[in-house]
């Protein structure tokens, strides 16, 4: 409702990607929810939304078709920050007819590559990544490198702080389509921002991004 608000009140719908979630316990259920979601969002489209954690997937899906197939919803899929649940995720993007997933997936996560960022991009589904600097069920990255200054051969890739150096791994994939950083800090915000300048780095730059964060 917070997102809503501001876009209408700054009259900024139309640059924003809008992108949102069944109810997270999954009692909220098909056009009830949907409808919560418009109308929270203040707006007639929402260009993804996502099966919160394969909750009601199913049936959720196919009230979605029929929403998608009036033109209120671009895109439909599923969501998870788990990696008992990418199971799941290649089922769903094997049998359903999807066109955007969320998926975790961080330089100390990968366990996503291994078979759903292949198959997502084989199929020409759009990925978000959620959980970037872990954290999540584990370690935060940010833990991890704590009192380690960022090496020195980032700079070849334009990454200048921790934050910039993880994301610009994450979107280097060339199945992902964004990473979604969640912070409540504007420097934070502006730091994260810095992934999206300069190029990214390659697959020999990536093993190597691996191989340096494995040895911690």
């Amino acid at each position: 409702s917070v997102i809503g608000d501001l876009a209408a009140e700054l009259g900024i719908r139309d640059d924003l990607f809008i992108v949102t979630k069944t109810d997270i316990r999954g009692q909220v259920r098909g056009e009830v929810g949907l409808r919560m979601a418009f109308e929270k969002l203040r707006t007639d489209v929402i260009d993804g939304f996502l099966v919160h954690n394969f909750a009601n997937t199913a049936s959720e899906l196919a009230v979605m078709r029929e929403w998608r197939a009036d033109g209120r919803i671009r895109y439909i899929g599923a969501s998870t920050s788990e990696d008992n649940q990418h199971d799941l995720m290649t089922d769903l993007l094997e049998n359903e007819e999807v066109q955007l997933i969320e998926v975790n997936y961080s330089l100390g996560d990968r366990e996503s590559e291994q078979r759903v960022l292949p198959l997502a991009q084989d199929k020409g589904v759009g990925v978000i990544v959620n959980v970037p600097f872990g954290g999540g069920f584990g370690r935060s990255l940010f833990d991890a490198v704590e009192g380690q200054e960022i090496p020195a051969w980032a700079a070849d890739f334009g990454a200048e702080s921790w934050g910039q150096f993880f994301l610009k791994y994450i979107i280097s994939h060339p199945a992902v389509t964004v990473a979604i950083p969640g912070t409540r800090r504007v420097e934070h915000v502006d730091d994260n921002l810095g992934a999206a300048l300069g190029r990214l780095p390659d697959a020999a730059e990536r093993r190597r991004m691996e191989q340096w964060f494995d040895s911690l």
